[in-house]
């Protein structure tokens, strides 16, 4: 297998899978993506997901990244309140929502957080057209705040569930 040919592939999207490598290269030996990990060429972000060493330089690549390792998911809570500037602090993780087991990833692009929310709450419907693929990464605004209040930070027990005077007052419905 030759790294360019694979490398001419692959360097159109920030992540790919394993799986994506055998449909373009049927008998792939996953011994290369040892090699060339070793080398620098290849990011492992996590468990069969691998990058092409630089591809991801944007915070809309670093978002494709964080849909694509932990599906179905998408960019919410403090990191879509940061994007839109409705909070001042700076946010280090790229925090999701998923109907998925909550989950943390730590990778060589920084820390993916996946928070737990019900089914009916799930709501992806801003969606992102990035290198040819396309990808859920931002809700609609007025579910940010939904969520934060919904799903508790770590440690605590108490789930605020807010009402619907507290929601208009907010201007969110």
């Amino acid at each position: 297998m030759n790294y360019s040919s694979f490398a001419n592939i692959f360097r159109r999207v920030p992540v790919f899978s394993i799986a994506e490598i055998e449909k373009y290269f049927p008998g792939f030996e996953r011994e290369n993506l040892l090699n060339w990990q070793k080398k620098g060429d290849l990011l492992r972000i996590r468990n069969g997901w691998y990058s092409i060493s630089g591809t991801i330089k944007t915070l809309e690549h670093a978002y494709f990244v964080a849909n694509k390792i932990y599906s179905p998911s998408y960019i919410s809570l403090e990191s879509a309140l940061a994007h839109f500037g409705w909070i001042p602090e700076a946010v280090f993780t790229f925090t999701s929502v998923t109907t998925l087991k909550t989950n943390v990833f730590d990778t060589p692009k920084g820390r993916y957080r996946y928070a737990t929310v019900k089914p009916s709450l799930f709501l992806a419907t801003k969606f992102c057209r990035l290198m040819g693929m396309v990808s859920k990464w931002l809700s609609q605004k007025r579910h940010y705040w939904t969520f934060c209040i919904y799903i508790p930070k770590p440690g605590k027990r108490r789930i605020l569930k807010p009402t619907a005077s507290t929601l208009h007052k907010c201007g969110l419905i």
